[in-house]
């Protein structure tokens, strides 16, 4: 009888005020899609809240299913792409930041090198100078140190086939000119102990001609006799171009050896103004002038 009275109070289609049945129906139709799409449906003041909250719990929804509107899909991808762009920039940050911070460490190890370098040095220097005030200072009579004991040495012969031509007008110092002489068998003697070049007493050979020593040698082989050089390079002398300051002449002393070697291998070639014979090597060209006490010799 309720349910008579009902359809009876109630036309067809309306709901009924009273009951519990009629309060809720069973079925009530819900948007259509077009109204999705439009908008015209009011979901309430905040239609995308339930949307975020299940994106959020399901992750990742399926973009083809059919029973979802296709704004949600939509706003679903939105909402994929900023989370992955937002986590781009936070990766992004974070390796700006770890190369900063490693480029940062390169610095200070870079400007802590060369302090460790110094601190090193000076801790160096430091301990020499410490070690230098702890060593005890001795003090008495200073000892000359060893010396190794001379060894002669032999002098190679001089080899005058490579002193001449080429190096004849070679200067020579008094002691390689004195050292040649004295590897050939030649001696020197100065009558004042001295071997200066500016006094007339001592016999120099400084400034000599390295073809007057290289003939001077030749002829003490050729010979075969004793050579006394008593006259070299030192005042005294007569000035002229082929001179004993220049260079060009020897005095040798007399013995019977050289004299006779002399005057018979070489031609006699007249007599100087001073009363000196002139005895010439056709040879070599040198020229020997027999004064009383010594040969003076003129070695082109």
């Amino acid at each position: 009888m309720a349910s008579a009275a009902s359809a009876a109070t109630h036309p067809e289609g309306s709901p009924a005020q009273d009951g519990l049945y009629e309060v809720l129906p069973m079925h009530v139709p819900g948007p259509s899609a077009a109204e999705l799409l439009s908008g015209a449906y009011d979901m309430g003041p905040h239609p995308w809240a339930y949307e975020e909250l299940m994106l959020m719990e399901m992750g990742e929804w399926p973009a083809v299913d059919p029973q979802w509107p296709l704004v949600a899909v939509e706003r679903a991808q939105v909402v994929r792409e900023r989370r992955a762009d937002d986590a781009a920039a936070k990766a992004e940050q974070a390796a700006r930041a770890r190369r900063a911070a490693e480029a940062a460490e390169v610095a200070e190890s870079a400007e802590a090198a060369p302090t460790e370098s110094r601190a090193e040095s000076g801790a160096g220097s430091r301990e020499a100078a410490t070690k230098a005030l702890k060593r005890p200072v001795r003090t008495g009579v200073a000892q000359m140190p060893h010396l190794r004991p001379r060894v002669a040495h032999t002098r190679a012969q001089v080899d005058l086939a490579r002193a001449l031509p080429r190096k004849a007008a070679f200067r020579m110092s008094h002691a390689t000119a004195n050292g040649w002489l004295k590897s050939a068998g030649l001696r020197t003697r100065s009558s004042g102990n001295c071997a200066s070049k500016h006094m007339h007493h001592c016999t120099s050979l400084d400034r000599v001609r390295t073809g007057t020593i290289a003939r001077a040698i030749e002829l003490k082989q050729e010979s075969g006799c004793p050579i006394m050089v008593t006259g070299g390079t030192e005042r005294g002398h007569a000035p002229g171009h082929f001179s004993h300051g220049n260079g060009y002449k020897l005095d040798i002393s007399h013995n019977a050896c050289i004299d006779r070697h002399i005057t018979k291998h070489h031609d006699k070639a007249g007599v100087r103004s001073d009363g000196a014979t002139i005895y010439k090597s056709k040879k070599s060209g040198t020229t020997f002038f027999d004064e009383s006490d010594h040969w003076d010799i003129l070695f082109r």
